[in-house]
């Protein structure tokens, strides 16, 4: 009897892992849709104006925001973090770290990344 007491604690184990990764899997799928869809939208607008902060920092001016983010992924590759600028690996609730939760809202990857790194050392 305990044998398939502990058979079956081990089988809803592993339903509720697959579960998890597939609503994980799922919400990974619509925010990346998303962002997409939010990237197509700015790059409507194809320059992204920056400018040099007080601080000194280095700055692209003008730059299209598709031809940095190819930058900025190639940086975030040759350091070994994932596309949001964490450890390859991390897990993030909801899927994705654009998503937030508790408001329904998405930040688009790029506004993200420029938040996070806003001394960009990818120039």
């Amino acid at each position: 009897m305990k044998v398939i007491q502990q058979r079956t604690a081990i089988a809803i184990v592993l339903v509720a892992i697959i579960v998890t990764l597939s609503v994980t899997l799922s919400m990974n799928k619509r925010d990346s849709e998303k962002s997409t869809d939010t990237t197509e939208h700015l790059q409507t607008d194809n320059t992204v104006e920056l400018s040099s902060t007080n601080e000194g920092s280095n700055i692209a001016e003008g730059s299209d925001e598709a031809s940095l983010l190819k930058i900025i992924d190639a940086w975030l590759e040759q350091n070994d973090l994932n596309t949001y600028g964490d450890p390859i690996g991390t897990m993030y609730m909801g899927g994705s770290p654009l998503f937030d939760e508790t408001t329904g809202t998405s930040t688009p990857r790029f506004q993200y990344l420029m938040e996070k790194f806003p001394e960009q050392p990818w120039i």
